[in-house]
C-alpha cells in the first residue's frame, strides 16, 4: 500500500469516527432535550368563555370498576387506592402481601415500557435531526415533523359539559376522545391534539344547548334577522 493510499485510509477513518461522534453527540441532546420535556410541568389550558354558566358538578374519581368510591382519603397513597379498588372476592382469596406483589410488578412493568417508549422516541427525534442536519430531508418533511412533536405535547384541562335547561342535570356525562371518556368535572392529561378536539366538542355542546334554549349566537342571529324582515314588511 503506498503512502498515500494509507493516507486516505486513515482520513476515511477519521471521518467516520467523527461521524459517529456527531451523531452519539445529537443523540445525546435529543435525549436531553426528551427527559427536559418529561419533567417540565405539564401545561394547564385555560377555561374556555361560554355565554351561559355551567353547573359545579361533584365529581367523585372512578376506581378500576369503573365504580364511584368516596371512600378513599386523599391522602391515600398509589397501593391503598389500588387496594380500595378491589372488590370484595379479589380481597378474600388475595392477603395484602399478594396484592403489594401484584402491584409493585406491574408498576414496575408499565415503568420500564415507558422508558422503552422514551428512548423509541428519542432514538426517532435524534435520526431525524441528525438527516436534517445532514440535509438529507426536505423541509416539509422537518416542518411536519415538527408539528407532530408540537400537537403531541402534553396539556391538561378540565372538562365541562353543558346543562340540561334548568334540569340540574348534565347533557352527558362527558366526552369521548379517541375511545377515552373524559368525564364531566375531572381533570385530565392529553395532548394538545386531543385537547383541541374536545375544544370544538366543549364549544358545539354549550352553543348547542344555548341556540336549544333561544340565548345562542344562533338564535341572537335569527333574531335579528326576522326583526329586520319584519320591519322591512311592515315599510311595504
Amino acid at each position: 500500500m503506498t503512502p498515500e493510499q494509507l493516507e486516505k485510509m486513515q482520513a476515511g477513518k477519521r471521518s467516520a469516527a467523527e461521524l459517529r461522534a456527531r451523531d452519539a453527540e445529537i443523540a445525546r441532546e435529543a435525549a436531553a432535550a426528551e427527559l427536559k420535556a418529561r419533567l417540565e410541568p405539564v401545561a394547564a389550558m385555560p377555561p374556555i368563555a361560554h355565554e351561559g354558566v355551567s353547573p359545579a358538578a361533584a365529581i367523585v374519581d372512578p376506581d378500576d370498576s369503573g365504580n364511584g368510591r368516596d371512600d378513599i382519603p386523599e391522602s391515600a397513597d398509589d397501593f391503598e387506592r389500588f387496594l380500595a379498588a378491589q372488590d370484595d372476592d379479589i380481597r378474600e382469596l388475595l392477603s395484602d402481601v399478594e396484592l403489594r406483589v401484584i402491584f409493585e410488578a406491574e408498576t414496575k412493568r408499565a415503568q420500564e415500557e415507558r422508558k422503552a417508549q422514551a428512548r423509541k422516541t428519542a432514538a426517532a427525534r435524534a435520526q431525524r435531526h441528525a438527516k436534517a442536519t445532514a440535509g438529507l430531508l426536505p423541509a416539509e418533511a422537518v416542518a411536519a415533523a415538527a408539528l407532530r412533536d408540537r400537537l403531541s405535547q402534553k396539556v391538561k384541562w378540565t372538562v365541562n359539559m353543558p346543562e340540561a335547561g334548568n334540569s340540574g342535570m348534565l347533557t352527558d356525562a362527558g366526552v369521548r376522545i379517541n375511545g377515552r371518556l373524559l368525564v364531566h368535572g375531572t381533570e385530565v392529561i392529553g395532548t394538545l391534539a386531543e385537547y383541541d378536539s374536545y375544544r370544538s366538542i366543549e364549544w358545539n355542546a354549550h352553543q348547542g344547548e344555548l341556540d336549544f334554549q333561544g340565548r345562542g349566537k344562533l338564535s341572537k342571529l335569527r333574531q335579528t334577522a326576522t326583526g329586520f324582515l319584519n320591519m322591512k314588511g311592515a315599510s311595504l
